[in-house]
């Protein structure tokens, strides 16, 4: 029996969802029997408990089971491996063909033993993405195709979204895109259509999952790798940063400084964001820190917390420390790989000022005082070997945050009224146990927008660029 020419990839996560397609594909081609149809679906899914037994060999269709993690990639990629056709089509259940379809494709493919991706109008609001990729066998069995370990119809670190992007653009640099958008008009029925941008809440299961927040996550790292290193599935060039958020509310003096950070960050670095709310307190800087672990270890994490407005300047003067530590040669200097802000806070007694910054874990005499600061930066000098300090604003290692794990964040229990150090110092605590000095940096420095129990947020602290040096020097002595 010869080889068909066409080979349909249907990954689906619907049990009843993917009856309509099959019947569009298979009744709107002019010559089914060179069509070849797989339908993919997870192991351990909605298919399990299928009771159509013998229907699927019946109709024609092959079932392949996807082993791999349940997701449309995944699927995609297996049913890729298992096809034998010389054009691969992409479907999903909500993916649908015109009349035609097949002798459209063999009419704008020219050679089917060439490579070449065919590039459709699928009359989607993101018209310059192949949403559901179209490609000769010659295009996918490309060795290294894109960095993609062979076999591999998508890069395989996507779970979702983000996958069909990488495809895209990758084509284009081999320049192997047909563009029949003109005479190939397909129909994707995606609900996200409807809204936008905006996900509706008609959406069933399936769609809320593949467009979930981890996949999005995914997408903006993946993609921002890829893209960087031309995609060759190479070491990113760039540094990687994560920035963790965590709590809430994050209100508009936060969030016009974090505008300009954000976009500083994406540009300068291999940049990921983790953004962690809990109705625990002590509980958010761990699920946090699992969060940013998960995707393996980066070269740096900051902490932002959601009243401290954070500044690029702030951060630069905290990335120089950690990049002038890397540049040492000098076994005798320690490794700078924790440094942090320091931000004031007038409580509702405003005679109280503290640095959130301490050189003992006891309950008295235990924090820096705003003197203590202004001095070292009159002298130009990190406060360093701390005992604490605090999350407002703080840059370390991913390797760090590797080695203590996300339970360096439970509290400690200590000996005395309070019964527990609070997640951040608890943290330094078991940090400094580990040999890690903990610095602060008076050239870095953010407002603590509080609230006291009666006290209104604060926007009226004077910045460190708004003293003048004699100011500091008063303030010192």
């Amino acid at each position: 029996m010869s080889k068909p020419v066409f080979s349909l990839l249907h990954a689906s996560a619907r049990s009843d969802g993917w009856r309509a397609a099959f019947d569009a594909w298979t009744s709107r081609a002019d010559n089914p029997g060179a069509v070849e149809y797989l339908l993919c679906v997870d192991k351990g899914g909605a298919f399990d408990n299928h009771s159509a037994g013998g229907t699927f060999s019946a109709l024609g269709l092959r079932l392949i089971w996807n082993h791999g993690r349940p997701c449309v990639v995944d699927a995609w990629n297996t049913a890729a491996k298992a096809s034998t056709g010389r054009v691969l089509v992409c479907v999903a259940d909500d993916f649908f063909p015109p009349l035609h379809w097949d002798s459209l494709l063999l009419a704008a493919i020219s050679d089917l033993a060439g490579e070449y991706a065919v590039h459709v109008n699928a009359q989607d609001p993101w018209p310059w993405i192949m949403t559901h990729p179209i490609l000769t066998r010659a295009y996918y069995e490309r060795p290294g195709r894109g960095g993609c370990p062979n076999g591999e119809l998508f890069y395989p670190e996507y779970i979702s979204v983000g996958s069909d992007d990488d495809f895209t653009l990758v084509a284009q640099r081999d320049g192997v895109i047909v563009d029949a958008r003109a005479t190939l008009k397909f129909e994707h029925r995606h609900p996200i259509k409807k809204l936008g941008t905006v996900m509706p809440g008609d959406a069933d299961a399936v769609y809320r999952e593949s467009n979930r927040a981890e996949a999005w996550r995914v997408k903006d790292r993946v993609l921002g790798k890829r893209s960087r290193n031309g995609f060759t599935g190479g070491v990113d060039p760039l540094k990687s940063l994560v920035v963790v958020t965590p709590g809430t509310p994050f209100d508009a003096v936060w969030l016009a400084e974090w505008d300009e950070l954000h976009f500083y960050l994406r540009t300068h670095f291999a940049f990921g964001h983790i953004y962690s709310q809990s109705n625990n307190i002590y509980q958010v800087r761990i699920e946090a820190a699992r969060a940013v672990l998960s995707h393996g270890t980066p070269d740096y994490v900051l902490w932002i917390d959601s009243d401290n407005p954070p500044t690029i300047a702030a951060f630069q003067t905290l990335m120089l420390d950690l990049e002038a530590s890397e540049r040492n040669t000098d076994p005798l200097l320690r490794s700078i790989d924790i440094v942090g802000a320091w931000y004031r806070y007038r409580g509702p007694d405003t005679a109280q000022s503290y640095i959130a910054a301490g050189r003992s874990f006891g309950m008295t005499d235990f924090q820096l005082t705003e003197a203590e600061v202004l001095d070292a930066l009159k002298r130009g000098r990190l406060i360093d070997d701390l005992a604490f300090i605090g999350f407002g604003l703080l840059l370390m290692r991913g390797s760090v945050l590797a080695e203590l794990g996300p339970r360096g964040f439970v509290p400690q229990p200590v000996e005395d009224k309070r019964g527990f150090l609070t997640d951040d110092v608890s943290w330094c605590f078991r940090a400094k146990r580990a040999g890690h000095l903990i610095y602060l940096n008076p050239a870095a420095h953010v407002e603590h927008l509080k609230l006291g129990p009666v006290e209104p947020p604060r926007h009226d602290l004077i910045p460190i660029s708004g003293f003048r040096p004699k100011q500091l020097e008063e303030v010192a002595v």
